[in-house]
């Protein structure tokens, strides 16, 4: 599973493993943590700042923190723009 590890629980009364899935900041596409703007494998990924604001509201509304959302977000678009052949891409 790329992008996720594997956490084992306490086992359970019938001593099998449970396993937790937790995500990682681990996302081959995106920028880094307090960055608006970059390039990744020739595709710009560009926040403007109203969505760049939004994410930390988003944040507490999930319950995720603001750099998985960020991260997921330009995972989510550089791939899109690839499969679209775009080469610049802006976060609204």
């Amino acid at each position: 599973m790329t992008g996720y590890n594997l956490l084992p629980k306490t086992p359970s009364n019938n001593h099998r493993l449970n396993f937790a899935i937790e995500p990682t900041m681990a996302y081959s596409y995106a920028l880094g943590a307090g960055a608006s703007e970059g390039t990744i494998h020739g595709i710009t990924i560009k926040w403007q700042a109203s969505a760049f604001d939004k994410l930390a509201q988003e944040a507490s509304r999930t319950k995720q923190t603001r750099e998985l959302l960020k991260a997921l977000t330009e995972n989510f678009v550089y791939l899109a723009a690839l499969c679209i052949q775009s080469t610049t891409v802006e976060v609204t």
